[in-house]
């Protein structure tokens, strides 16, 4: 296996890992598509829906209604709303384009930890699958997790190479959403 894999280093080209990329990316936006629109439980759901809704209103968080949940899971669907209107897929879209960045960017943040195209792929893929793929929805768990494991990667890029712009702004990105 050892030769199988150092055969593979040899021949593999940026082409084939910008096609494993927008393909990785493409099938997890698929997947949270597909998925999200097959289920809806109205009780938890509807705190989203509902703190959403208030959200597009003009109402303020924490002033105009109580809520348990943390700001930015409500500012999520707020944005859904935003962009798409004011329905579930809104949510589910949102849900999907958030799971493909965040795949992309976990990528290369463990590409340039790991200096390993097919670890790091594997890893950013493994994160996704046990957190975004379970809900397929916009929910504070699993949004949260992916943020957090993003902060975290940007806080072991940025100890071993802060002085690059690109490491900077990301962790800079997630410090202000974590």
């Amino acid at each position: 296996i050892p030769g199988i894999a150092a055969a593979l280093r040899e021949r593999w080209r940026a082409v084939y890992t910008a096609a494993a990329l927008i393909a990785g990316a493409g099938g997890l936006f698929a997947f949270v598509l597909h998925f999200g629109t097959r289920q809806f439980g109205a009780w938890d759901y509807g705190i989203m829906v509902e703190a959403g809704w208030r959200l597009m209103q003009g109402q303020v968080l924490y002033k105009d209604f109580v809520c348990p949940m943390p700001t930015g899971f409500f500012l999520g669907a707020k944005l859904a709303y935003q962009l798409f209107g004011v329905r579930w897929i809104s949510t589910v879209l949102i849900s999907a384009i958030f799971t493909a960045v965040s795949f992309l960017w976990m990528y290369f943040l463990f590409a340039e930890l790991l200096r390993n195209r097919i670890t790091a792929f594997l890893a950013a893929a493994s994160i996704e699958c046990v957190s975004m793929l379970l809900f397929c929805f916009w929910w504070y768990n699993n949004v949260t997790s992916v943020a957090g494991v993003l902060f975290l990667l940007s806080c072991l890029l940025y100890l071993q190479c802060g002085d690059r712009l690109s490491v900077g702004i990301s962790y800079e990105i997630g410090r202000a959403h974590v």
